[in-house]
């Protein structure tokens, strides 16, 4: 038998100590800090090579290829949307690209850690509902991170270097 004050008492740990972390993130992401163009694409290949080698390793079969294909999907339009909420700015004299995340990309951070939070939770009974094994629901997650990181330094970096050039061009006009 399940003792209820002590799972109660465990999702309430659990909460402060998600507040805690957060609060410290969002204080810290709210802050302008320098955006390194040239490393923008590491996290992407990362998480390509990860994704590449956990889909080679138990390939989906049939249909689970469109499955992983909407997720990834919904991975990149979720990434753009990440990475256009982010404020760009070029230092007129150094050229240097500073980002710095708005109240909006915070509110999105949050709703995405609160969906795979439910999700995480869930995953028994939507691979129970809709016949999905345990390996896609992941390899699906996995896509979703590496549509979300790729889109996102795409969107970033693309505007980074417009930003760049229209500062070079207004110091020779």
């Amino acid at each position: 038998m399940h003792d209820p004050t002590g799972r109660l008492v465990a999702y309430a740990v659990g909460g402060a100590v998600f507040l805690a972390i957060l609060a410290f993130r969002l204080r810290r992401a709210m802050a302008s800090r320098p955006f390194r163009l040239k490393f923008i694409w590491v996290l992407p290949v990362l998480f390509l090579v990860l994704t590449v080698l956990t889909l080679a390793a138990r390939p989906p079969e049939g249909m689970q290829w469109l499955w992983l294909a909407l997720v990834l999907a919904a991975g990149l339009g979720l990434g753009w949307v990440s990475g256009a909420t982010i404020h760009l700015e070029v230092d007129p004299t150094t050229r240097a690209v500073r980002a710095k995340a708005s109240p909006l990309a915070m509110v999105f951070i949050v709703a995405l850690v609160l969906v795979r939070a439910v999700m995480r939770t869930m995953v028994g009974q939507i691979g129970a509902t809709y016949h999905l094994p345990a390996l896609l629901i992941q390899d699906a997650f996995l896509l979703l991170a590496f549509g979300l990181f790729l889109a996102r330094s795409l969107e970033m970096g693309l505007r980074a270097r417009r930003l760049t050039r229209a500062a070079v061009s207004e110091v020779f006009a």
